[in-house]
């Protein structure tokens, strides 16, 4: 037995040298070619002949240039492709894990069925209501959602720094899925960064900060509008490394947005009004009438951060909000079925999988 996986070993390495065809198969080809063209012209003339010679000369120069190209593109894929087997190990790694977190999420396990089937002959002690929220079986909207914090930087890190190794398909659906990251980011940015948050950010912001970056003599000696003017941009900066932070975390992450419904009944949702609109049957509540709303003045700050709190917090907003990054996140989905189908391609796939399951054992 052990022999036999020594062998299988030793084939699946050696299979990376064939990998990727196209320049073998077209060495291969070339060389049967001129090999057939020359041999009908040898046969047909003296072998005496100065014609004879040159063809001979001909053929065996181009054969033998075929052969050596063949073989140093045997091994330069072969160490190629062992490289990238262990470079994009963490990336290949994180796309097979997010399979099995959908298996799991979505109760589609083996043991997940066959507990389903016994609780179905059996009669279920729980009416599937009364269950967990934890134990209930999750859509791909929700699993997506839930692995990007986890996923996003091993996709960035990969796209930006191992590229060479990547197929033109794997680079095209990454940046995809970066730029749908991005939609997704500027969404959740919109949510943390509520109206008192930015306001005070643009309009009080904290000239202490600049204490740690110019000496005392020389914040003394700068213009009130230039140093509020840069207390502004760090306030800025500080905003954006609080919404890094959230989004890096999903703990973080699920409890700022646990008033946002990220699953496909939001896209069904964003979905149906959108079908709405095009047919011209969605019309506006009464909420979104503005010729019947009091655009008053607002006396002091805190009523006008209030009425603004007030929009971020309405159902309309919350539910317009929920179904675009829901969008996204199945788009998101979809381009990494893609990335693993063309994962199944390649050699390594199986020495991939046998790496992740003893790290996970």
């Amino acid at each position: 037995m052990r022999f036999k996986y020594r062998i299988k070993e030793v084939w699946r390495f050696l299979l990376l040298a064939f990998y990727p065809k196209i320049t073998l198969f077209g060495c291969l080809v070339l060389s049967i070619v001129v090999s057939v063209l020359f041999g009908i012209i040898a046969s047909r003339i003296p072998q005496e002949s100065f014609t004879y010679n040159i063809s001979f000369t001909f053929a065996t120069g181009i054969i033998s240039s075929c052969l050596f190209t063949f073989f140093v593109e045997l091994f330069n894929n072969f160490k190629h492709n062992k490289l990238a087997l262990y470079e994009l190990h963490e990336y290949y790694s994180i796309v097979l894990r997010f399979e099995n977190y959908k298996l799991i999420g979505m109760q589609q396990t083996s043991f997940q069925r066959a507990g389903k089937k016994t609780h179905e002959g059996f009669g279920s002690l729980c009416d599937k209501d009364e269950m967990l929220e934890e134990d209930k079986p999750k859509d791909i909207v929700q699993i997506t959602w839930e692995q990007l914090p986890e996923m996003i930087p091993v996709f960035k890190r990969t796209l930006n720094d191992k590229m060479e190794f990547l197929s033109d398909v794997e680079i095209d659906e990454l940046r995809k899925i970066l730029i749908y990251y991005e939609w997704i980011t500027a969404c959740v940015s919109d949510c943390i960064l509520t109206s008192s948050l930015t306001y005070d950010s643009l309009n009080h912001p904290d000239e202490d900060c600049l204490k740690s970056v110019y000496p005392s003599n020389v914040i003394k000696n700068i213009p009130e509008w230039i140093k509020r003017d840069l207390s502004r941009k760090e306030s800025l900066k500080a905003c954006d490394r609080y919404v890094e932070a959230i989004l890096s975390d999903s703990s973080l992450l699920s409890q700022v947005m646990k008033n946002y419904e990220i699953s496909n009944n939001s896209l069904d949702s964003l979905q149906e009004k959108l079908i709405r609109q095009e047919e011209g049957e969605y019309s506006c509540s009464e909420d979104d009438d503005y010729d019947d709303r009091d655009f008053y003045e607002p006396e002091n700050e805190e009523t006008f951060k209030l009425r603004n709190e007030e929009i971020y917090n309405q159902l309309e907003y919350r539910s317009e909000v929920s179904g675009i990054i829901s969008d996204c996140c199945q788009n998101i989905s979809d381009r990494i079925d893609s990335i693993e189908k063309c994962i199944q391609k390649k050699p390594y796939y199986g020495i991939v999988l046998e790496k992740l399951a003893l790290t996970q054992m």
